[in-house]
C-alpha cells in the first residue's frame, strides 16, 4: 500500500499462489482531494488568526487578544479531531478490504522518519504513520500480518519488467506518471509503486536489480552505458 497526498492510499492485491494481481472492486485507491481541501482551508484561517494575535497589541493582552488564542487552539484541536477519525475511517476501510478479499498480509512502506525530510508542509504535518499505527493495530486485531518496507525505489521500479531508473519518474512535469524506459509500461505512478509493495520480498528483489546494474555498469563504463541512475 503506497501512501500519497492526491490519493491517500493507494493500494495491491497480489495472489502469491496464482502469480498475479487481483482486481479490486469498487476502486484501488482513497482520493485525497477532499482531504486536501479541508486541510488547506484550516491552515490558512489558522495563519489569519495567528496574524491578527500577533498584531492585536503590542503588550499582547486583552479580551480579544484572548479569544483569538483560543480560536487557534480551537482550530488546532477540531483539525486533530477531524484527523483522528479519519484515520480511524481509512484505516477500518482497509482492514475490511484485506478481510474481504482473504489477505493474510498488509505491506506498506515504512515512513516512521517520513516528516523529518519532507518539507511540504501539507504532508509535514498530517500524520502518515499515526494512519500506519491504526491500520497495524486493527489488522493483527484480525490476524493480519503487517510488514513495513523500505521505499527506496519503489516508485522509481516497473512493477512489470522491475527495471529502476530514475527517468522512470518525472515529478517535475507529471507527478502522477510512470513510464518505464526500458520496456515502455505507462502506469499511474502511485498504483505502480502499490504493486511493487504489494510483491513479496520486494526489498530483496529491488536489491538484486540494483546488484545487477551496478555489474551492468561496471562492465560497460567505457561502452557509455548506464542504466540504473541511483
Amino acid at each position: 500500500m503506497d501512501l500519497g497526498i492526491t490519493r491517500t492510499a493507494t493500494f495491491s492485491i497480489y495472489d502469491a499462489k496464482k502469480g498475479c494481481y487481483d482486481y479490486i472492486k469498487g476502486g484501488n485507491y482513497i482520493d485525497g482531494n477532499e482531504l486536501i481541501h479541508l486541510r488547506q482551508k484550516i491552515e490558512s484561517r489558522k495563519r489569519g488568526l495567528q496574524m491578527a494575535t500577533k498584531w492585536s497589541s503590542d503588550a499582547k493582552t486583552g479580551h480579544g487578544y484572548t479569544k483569538r488564542t483560543e480560536d487557534v487552539n480551537n482550530i488546532g484541536n477540531k483539525y486533530a479531531n477531524f484527523r483522528d477519525t479519519y484515520n480511524h475511517k481509512i484505516s477500518k476501510y482497509i482492514v475490511d478490504l484485506a478481510i474481504k478479499n482473504n489477505c493474510g498480509v498488509i505491506q506498506m512502506e515504512n515512513l516512521s522518519g517520513f516528516s523529518e525530510y519532507q518539507s511540504e508542509s501539507l504532508l509535514k504535518n498530517w500524520s502518515y504513520f499515526d494512519l500506519q499505527s491504526k491500520i497495524t493495530y486493527k489488522a493483527k486485531e484480525k490476524g493480519i500480518t503487517v510488514i513495513l518496507i523500505n521505499p527506496q525505489y519503489t516508485s522509481q521500479r516497473c512493477s512489470v519488467c522491475g527495471c529502476i531508473h530514475s527517468k522512470n519518474r518525472d515529478c517535475k512535469k507529471n507527478q502522477a506518471k510512470f513510464e518505464c524506459v526500458k520496456c515502455g509500461h505507462k502506469m499511474n505512478a502511485d498504483e505502480n509503486a502499490s504493486r511493487n509493495i504489494a510483491l513479496p520480498n520486494i526489498e530483496i528483489l529491488i536489491q538484486d536489480e540494483i546488484d545487477k546494474n551496478k555489474q551492468f555498469n561496471k562492465i560497460n563504463k567505457n561502452k557509455g552505458c548506464d542504466f540504473m541512475i541511483a
